[in-house]
């Protein structure tokens, strides 16, 4: 026969559940504030750069013929500049969403008023 959990069980699950969600949302905002001070810097903004000449540079090659590479070879700076400035407005367009996201799901403390 299977009996039913006690209201003290069911309680002690419930504030289990609550504390594992808070603990959670303190990582999330970790996380966050990591990934924004990440953005932040220099050496980050040198890897968006990087990585969009490397795409710019892959796409502006691709799909073309053998005989007017000097004509991609001419806009890779250009199609570099632009997927970098692509990647970068993307990942701070990203950390604002999420930082809006996380603020909207933030739970609204309710204070009952004392007589």
């Amino acid at each position: 026969m299977k009996t039913f959990p006690s209201r003290s069980d069911v309680f002690a699950a419930e504030c289990r559940l609550a504390h594992s969600t808070l603990v959670a949302r303190e990582h999330l905002l970790q996380v966050r504030s990591a990934i924004r001070a990440r953005l932040t810097q220099p050496s980050t903004l040198f890897m968006a750069a990087s990585l969009g000449y490397m795409f710019g540079a892959r796409l502006a090659r691709r799909n073309k013929p053998r005989s007017r590479q000097d004509a991609a070879s001419a806009r890779k700076p250009f199609m570099g500049l632009v997927y970098t400035l692509l990647i970068r407005f993307g990942l701070q367009r990203l950390a604002q969403a999420w930082a809006s996201h996380r603020l909207a799901d933030a739970p609204t403390a309710t204070v009952a008023a004392k007589p």
